[in-house]
C-alpha cells in the first residue's frame, strides 16, 4: 500500500490515507455497500481521531461511531469503516467525510465516497 503523507515533524502524530477518494462504481438502488478508508500514522506520537462525520447521514453510516477516539499508533494502520446506503432513486452520490484529529500535518482531513446509483436491470421475460 502506498500512503499519501507529509514528512513527520519531530515528536508529532501524522495522518496519512491510502486513498482520500473511494469510487465504489455502480451501486444498485437500495443496495448497502461496505467500505473502509485506511488511515496510517508515519509520525512518532500516537494519532487520535476526535471526530469523524459525514455530510449525508442517510447516505452513509459510519461503523464504530467514535464514542472514544480511534488511536493509530506510530507506524500502524487502522480503518474508518462505513456503509453506503444506496438511495431510493438513481443518481450519482458524492459524500464527504470529515476526520478531525491531533495530526500535525492535517488536523481536519476530508475524504470522499463516490458512487453511481443505478436502477437494477431486469432480466428478459421477468
Amino acid at each position: 500500500m502506498a500512503f499519501v503523507h507529509a514528512r513527520a515533524p519531530a515528536n508529532k502524530p501524522i495522518i496519512a490515507f491510502e486513498k482520500q477518494v473511494l469510487d465504489l462504481g455502480k451501486v444498485s438502488v437500495g443496495a448497502r455497500v461496505e467500505g473502509a478508508f485506511a488511515v496510517s500514522n508515519p509520525g512518532n506520537r500516537s494519532l487520535e481521531t476526535t471526530e469523524v462525520s459525514t455530510d449525508c447521514q442517510p447516505c452513509v453510516t459510519l461503523h464504530d461511531t467514535l464514542d472514544e477516539p480511534m488511536v493509530v499508533y506510530p507506524g500502524t494502520t487502522e480503518e474508518i469503516r462505513f456503509v453506503l446506503n444506496g438511495t431510493k432513486t438513481p443518481d450519482p452520490v458524492n459524500v464527504t467525510l470529515t476526520v478531525r484529529s491531533n495530526a500535525a500535518n492535517q488536523p481536519r482531513a476530508t475524504l470522499r465516497i463516490k458512487a453511481n446509483v443505478v436502477s437494477p436491470t431486469r432480466k428478459p421475460g421477468g
